[in-house]
């Protein structure tokens, strides 16, 4: 719940005399429960109370039922009277703490029927709030609690004090309205919250005879209640408290929860030559994380043994050991937090002296680095090769000291270039296992091969060029003519692209892929960079530069002259051009199987307004086969006659006589500048994926609110002409909102006088556009009671539907969509 806290600056300072119930002096009596005050007139006023507190306690202060100003609550200060800060004592509930003999005021600013509600009033055994380390607050469970400063005029964070000391084993169970896990330590440990009932409750077990220090940073007081539980030991209500060293599980079987709070970096393991017999040791890094069996690590089934390295010491872990068969005696498994051992961090890698080197890891499984110191001024690569296959999962980068994301991966094997230049470099080997037996592996240096980088690639010829190597391979070419430049390998698992540059951010061309054949449109005297990859020894390509066939790129499509067009064999890439026989809306199709790894788009022939190629939209809409939404390829979209619409079509596997087919229609309203759909205030529209979308709406004087459900591109004009030569066009900011577990996206367009506005939607997706409002109530929202008809719909102002019926709805603004008609409902 969203509290709006009645902000009266200074109020307590500035409140006059110089009327009645608006002075100190002449202050009404707040008593429990609601205090009210009739403010007559149209001007606003500010109401003082007063309340002298019997003893100390907690006061619980809220809004009157079905408002939402809270009062400003004073105290004296010396000579001063000061707005105090509030705890949230629960939910719309805020709590102050109120010394015995003590006077204070409650201001409200209203008018017409004001005041405030007293919910509660409860005792508070110290109202100092434990603002001294040497002073804390003592916890008394059964009574509540208040730590913090309510009259700190600062929002800095500042730090309160509090104490329990246990006088039995048990749970200290705090309940509160604030949020205690980010600001909140016991004994230097952070604790963690459960949300429940509107309320945060924090468990702690407790040991009789041990002292708890807590030490809250806060910039508002907290206040809680605290309480003794006694749940099952064990539970994940009270779990025990693990040590380092021996630890007991019951002979019993069950699930039995421990948790622990690591005290410095490392391993936490556990071992036992004890076996668990079906049961399993699992390991969480918080409470919540159990709720969805979130595991950090876990044992094999039937062991006790698990290891999992914990990085940030202070957070309290929780283990589970799941025991599925009761034993005779008690159990005992033994913890330790071990220190990092050499190869498990990257900054203390097992150093490798020489090279080459056979090493063998010193586990099956885990992560282990190595590292090797490179000299100065050497160029060459560090290639690293396990001795067998390894098991799926197990993984080697190799990489310079400190940056993994600028390196090379493998699984059996990775090899990077070393480049060192003015000093010597540490380049690290980091094996991810995932074996059975430990693996053994070989390090060496060999020389750089020419082609097997980026910026060494070798001279392509026109023709045949045979590849002597294996992995990637780089060739370089300078284009003699304006054309088609063509790469053919021999095999098939050889995949060609063509690099912009030697950067890894430099990006490639875009290529046209027909089966084997990867091209690119060249320019005369320009170097083109070829990279092959998953080369073999014996391997070949051919290198040709000819002319594009028609289809092959944009500039050269195919001009339809029927309605069909075939894929043939090895071709996956096309380019088609269809023109209008009249004005008409033509539906395009493609019968191949919807993949995601597709390039289908399709849009008019021509340049924008800028010089630009036209933006050729996605070719995709959603249909229903049986009560299954699908994804198929199809666009409509409007042409006059003799307009040309491209189509391009850029498929993964075999597209051997599957077809694109274009069929002519009559032009419905929405799809065409000069034949929009045309929109009232209170009315919708569905818009469908695929081609532009038309809407006309004539604003009104004032604020006209348009809203949709999902983000679209949208571009709008302020007339048909602009509308039909795409000029002068606009694009409208739409604003996000969510509510009521719905988001939409809302724009308002402002006018001074009534006018029309063209909406030109690009949709990616399926959405629902719809003009809420006019400037003028009464072009669509009027002030009625919805009568007693079906299909009824409530919304809120800002949109969110929240009823299918106008039956006991809560107070306030509604709008009621019924029968095609929209009203603005009052709920007084």
């Amino acid at each position: 719940m969203k509290q709006y806290l009645l902000m009266l600056p200074m109020m307590c300072l500035t409140a006059t005399a110089s009327m009645a119930q608006t002075s100190y002096d002449t202050a009404l009596e707040a008593t429990v429960g609601e205090n009210t005050y009739n403010v007559e007139g149209e001007d606003m006023q500010t109401i003082i109370w007063k309340y002298t507190a019997e003893k100390n306690s907690v006061i619980g202060v809220g809004p009157l039922p079905n408002t939402y100003t809270y009062p400003s609550v004073c105290g004296v200060q010396g000579k001063d009277t000061v707005d105090m800060k509030s705890a949230n004592l629960k939910y719309g509930i805020n709590g102050y703490p109120m010394e015995a003999g003590k006077t204070y005021f409650f201001l409200v600013q209203g008018r017409g029927t004001t005041g405030f509600l007293i919910d509660s009033v409860n005792d508070l055994p110290d109202v100092v709030g434990g603002l001294q380390q040497d002073a804390p607050v003592n916890i008394v469970p059964g009574t509540m609690t208040f730590v913090g400063d309510a009259y700190n005029t600062s929002y800095a964070s500042y730090k309160a004090y509090a104490r329990y000391t246990a006088t039995e084993d048990a749970q200290l169970v705090l309940t509160t309205g604030s949020y205690l896990a980010e600001s909140l330590t016991v004994n230097g440990n952070r604790v963690e919250s459960e949300y429940s009932n509107n309320m945060y409750v924090t468990k702690l077990g407790v040991e009789n005879g041990k002292t708890y220090d807590f030490v809250f940073n806060i910039t508002q007081p907290v206040l809680f209640k605290s309480e003794l539980a006694h749940p099952q030991p064990g539970s994940l209500d009270m779990p025990f408290a693990m040590v380092e060293g021996d630890n007991t599980v019951p002979a019993d079987y069950g699930q039995y929860y421990y948790t622990y709070t690591p005290t410095k970096a490392g391993f936490f393991t556990i071992t036992s030559d004890k076996e668990l017999p079906g049961g399993v040791v699992k390991v969480y890094n918080n409470k919540y994380s159990i709720s969805y069996d979130g595991v950090l690590a876990k044992s094999e089934q039937g062991s006790y043994n698990v290891r999992v390295e914990i990085e940030n010491p202070g957070t309290r872990l929780y283990v589970l050991v799941d025991k599925i068969d009761g034993t005779s005696d008690p159990e005992t498994f033994r913890m330790t937090m071990e220190d990092y051992k050499e190869g498990e961090k990257e900054n203390n890698p097992i150093m490798i002296e020489s090279l080459p080197a056979q090493l063998t890891m010193p586990d099956a499984s885990g992560t282990i680095y190595y590292g090797v110191d490179v000299p100065a001024n050497t160029n060459q690569m560090l290639v690293v090769k396990a001795d067998r296959t390894v098991a799926e999962g197990t993984t080697v980068s190799v990489y310079p000291a400190g940056n993994q994301w600028n390196g090379a991966t493998g699984t059996s094997g990775a090899e990077y270039n070393v480049n060192t230049s003015g000093a010597t470099q540490r380049f690290i080997i980091r094996w991810s296992a995932v074996e059975k037996t430990p693996l053994s592996f070989s390090v060496k240096m060999r020389d750089i091969e020419k082609g097997e980088l980026i910026t060494d690639p070798l001279e392509a010829v026109l023709g045949k060029n045979d590849l002597a190597a294996e992995g990637t391979r780089y060739y370089k070419y300078t284009a003699t003519r304006d054309g088609k430049l063509s790469v053919e390998p021999t095999s098939p698992a050889i995949t060609v692209e063509f690099p912009r540059g030697t950067d890894s951010w430099s990006g490639t061309y875009d290529a046209v892929v027909n089966g084997i054949n990867y091209s690119v449109e060249a320019t005369k005297g320009t170097e083109y960079l070829i990279k092959l990859q998953n080369c073999k020894a014996g391997d070949a390509f051919t290198l040709a530069e000819t002319d594009f066939a028609a289809g092959e790129i944009r500039t050269l499509p195919i001009d339809m002259e029927s309605n069909e067009y075939t894929f043939a064999s090895n071709q996956s890439n096309v380019w088609l051009r269809y023109t209008a026989k009249r004005d008409c809306l033509v539906t395009v199709d493609f019968d191949g199987d919807f993949n995601t790894a597709n390039t289908v788009e399709y849009g008019k022939d021509g340049k924008d307004q800028y010089g630009y190629d036209r933006y050729l939209s996605p070719m995709i809409t959603s249909t229903l086969v049986g009560e299954t939404s699908t994804n198929i390829y199809r666009g409509t979209i409007v042409l006059l006659e003799n307009e040309a619409l491209l189509v391009h079509l850029k498929l993964v596997g075999n597209a051997e006589g599957k077809k694109v087919t274009f069929a002519e229609g009559d032009v419905p309203a929405g799809h065409a500048a000069n034949n929009p759909c045309v929109l009232k205030p209170g009315e919708s529209v569905d818009v469908k994926r695929g081609s532009e979308f038309w809407v006309l709406a004539n604003l009104t004087e004032g604020d006209n609110l348009f809203k949709t459900n999902t983000y679209c591109r949208v571009y709008t004009y302020s007339n048909e002409e602009d509308a039909l030569n795409l000029t002068n066009e606009d694009y409208p900011n739409f604003d996000y909102k969510y509510e009521d577990n719905q988001g939409s996206y809302w724009l308002t367009k402002t006018v001074d006088a009534d006018q029309p506005i063209y909406f030109r939607f690009m949709p990616d997706n399926d959405f629902t556009f719809t003009y809420v409002k006019g400037g003028k109530e009464e072009t669509g929202i009027v002030s009625a009671e919805a009568n007693t008809d079906s299909n009824v719909e409530v919304f809120t102002i800002g949109g969110a539907k929240v009823a299918d019926s106008t039956d006991a709805l809560k107070q306030g603004i509604y709008v009621i969509r019924q029968n095609g008609k929209t009203f603005k409902k009052v709920v007084k």
